[in-house]
C-alpha cells in the first residue's frame, strides 16, 4: 500500500499493479457544469466515462445520487445514512481503499494540495 500518511495521491506507476487488488476500488467522479437561470448545475458526465475510464473502474453519480436535492445551494452532499448506502451499491466500505479521479483539473482537482 501507499504511505497515505505521506500522502493521499497515488501515482500510475502505483496505481497499475493495485488494479486488481480487492482491497482496492478505483472511483470515475468526472461530473460538468452549465449555468441555467444565473445558477450553476453540476450534472454526472457518465458519457465520458462510457468513452473510456481506468480499467475496473465504477462510475459514482456525484450529481445524481451523492447531492442533497434538499439544500438551496449545489453539491452538498447527502447525510451520512444515504452517503453509506450509495458507497455500498459501489462495493465500497470501511475497509475499502478509494482512489478517485476525474478530469477536472486546476482548480477543483488540487484543492487542499498546496495548488501544484
Amino acid at each position: 500500500m501507499n504511505n497515505f500518511d505521506e500522502s493521499p495521491l497515488v501515482i500510475t506507476e502505483w496505481l497499475v499493479p493495485h488494479l486488481v487488488d480487492p482491497r482496492i476500488r478505483i472511483v470515475d467522479v468526472r461530473w460538468k457544469s452549465r449555468f441555467e437561470n444565473g445558477r450553476g448545475i453540476g450534472f454526472d458526465d457518465f458519457e465520458e466515462f462510457m468513452n473510456g475510464q481506468i480499467p475496473g473502474a465504477v462510475f459514482a453519480r456525484i450529481a445524481e445520487d451523492l447531492s442533497n436535492p434538499h439544500v438551496p445551494f449545489s453539491d452538498a452532499f447527502i447525510d451520512a445514512e444515504q452517503f453509506s448506502k450509495v458507497m455500498s451499491q459501489i462495493r465500497i466500505d470501511n475497509k475499502t481503499h478509494v482512489i478517485a479521479y476525474d478530469d477536472t483539473g486546476i482548480p477543483f482537482g488540487h484543492l487542499g494540495y498546496g495548488g501544484h
